[in-house]
């Protein structure tokens, strides 16, 4: 019971972003999952542990996959 509260703890999105990592939203408010969804220019929003930074886009690189 205690290592799966442990799991549960790290894979918390409050403790994910406490470990660096952030979330990244449209100016609608949508959620960042691909380059695909913004262009340069575009507005977007980062989620951090202790805050809120609004950016825009310069430019947007592909993965060569």
């Amino acid at each position: 019971y205690i290592a799966m509260t442990a799991k549960l703890d790290a894979m918390s999105p409050l403790k994910v972003l406490s470990r660096g990592y952030s979330v990244t939203q449209t100016a609608g408010g949508e959620v960042v999952r691909s380059v695909h969804q913004v262009c340069a220019g575009d507005t977007i929003r980062l989620k951090l542990n202790d805050g809120i930074l609004d950016a825009t886009v310069t430019g947007v690189l592909e993965d060569e996959k």
